[in-house]
């Protein structure tokens, strides 16, 4: 008779590019053969818990690994700080000129991985300079939406998932967070989009008769959804993954420059909402502990889960550079969540679920 497997649900919560911490924690546990059986995801995290569950053609290990490969490497980054490689230019013209541009890069044939990085990424600042653009002073924000997403995630292969997977997204005719449920079939590109329409980066997304914004911009970590489910008992143990609450030192700091101030700018109200829904959040699970605890005494069987951070130690030296899309600094944040993952699993393995071989699912009891 195997022996019952606990039940653990995780919260990734809004914050980019330092979503790469997100990614390292979540490979050092898949590679120590843990996985979640639930998933409730805002903005940034949406993108990295859609890449552990559904990449195209790849086991989520190594699809994590490649969250990476969208840092620029540094010799660009250092005389021109744009995420070229991640924001594309609007218009009909981006998918052609990319694939166009993507014939002259070199294969992983290459020996030398940074000469092969340097190479194909002046390739990508080429064709993202002379792509034709139809931004005007009428468009409703910079960028178009990510033009490759159904080449990177497959939206079937998210509904195969045992578990529970939801993203958030801001509906603006009903001013109020809208979840987006994989079991209802509300998962797609155009649900993907909506979930990343930050405000001025990208337009909003239709769907239907609405019009949505990025979750994370009014709610980056998706809390209330979570507490809802998980008091019917269906989870044990609840990890949160936050990483601008948890960093405000690091994010809201005194700018370098412009661009550093216009990145600042952007972070400094989700950083808030973020630090104070976290707060509320921790104190009132501390509330409902003591009230089922109380129950428990006077016979009355109520479970509430416990609740876990999962941090990482980022040094002051790299406050500066925590928001950077260069490459350097993905490694070195993805490195440090590993590291912050390997020793979550240490204090906490035994709660969470193993998974099934070469994939997430949480193997079943």
């Amino acid at each position: 008779m195997p022996a019952k497997q606990p039940k653990a649900a995780v919260v990734l919560g809004g914050g980019a590019p330092n979503g790469a911490l997100m990614a390292g924690a979540l490979a050092a546990l898949y590679d120590k053969n843990k996985t979640f059986n639930e998933f409730y995801t805002s903005g940034a995290g949406a993108v990295i818990g859609l890449a552990y569950l559904a990449a195209r053609g790849l086991t989520p290990d190594v699809a994590l690994r490649e969250v990476v490969r969208v840092g620029v490497d540094d010799a660009i980054y250092n005389w021109l700080p744009l995420g070229f490689k991640t924001f594309f230019k609007s218009g009909p013209f981006t998918v052609p000129f990319k694939q166009f541009g993507d014939r002259f890069k070199l294969s992983e044939s290459v020996a030398d991985p940074d000469f092969r990085r340097l190479y194909n990424d002046c390739v990508d600042l080429f064709i993202a300079a002379i792509t034709p653009t139809t931004l005007t002073p009428a468009s409703q924000a910079l960028c178009a939406h990510f033009p490759f997403v159904e080449d990177t995630i497959d939206f079937k292969k998210l509904k195969n998932f045992k578990g529970k997977f939801f993203m958030n997204a801001y509906c603006i005719e009903t001013g109020k967070s809208q979840q987006f449920d994989k079991d209802q079939d509300q998962i797609s590109s155009e649900h993907f989009f909506a979930a990343l329409s930050y405000p001025f980066i990208y337009p909003p997304t239709r769907i239907g008769t609405r019009n949505y914004y990025e979750g994370a911009a009014h709610d980056p970590l998706n809390l209330p959804k979570y507490h809802r489910l998980c008091c019917k008992n269906t989870i044990e143990f609840m990890v949160v993954v936050d990483l601008l609450g948890a960093y405000k030192k690091a994010l809201i700091r005194t700018p370098e420059n412009l661009l550093d101030a216009y990145g600042i700018s952007m972070l400094l109200p989700v950083v808030a909402l973020a630090e104070k829904d976290m707060t509320r959040f921790a104190s009132f699970h501390k509330q409902i502990q003591r009230k089922a605890r109380k129950k428990g005494k006077k016979g009355l069987n109520r479970h509430i889960y416990d609740l876990e951070s999962l941090t990482f130690t980022i040094h002051p030296n790299d406050y500066l550079t925590l928001c950077d899309w260069s490459h350097s600094n993905m490694q070195r944040l993805w490195d440090l969540g590993y590291e912050g993952g390997l020793d979550f699993f240490k204090k906490f393995g035994h709660r969470l679920p193993d998974h099934v071989n070469g994939g997430p699912d949480p193997v079943k009891s």
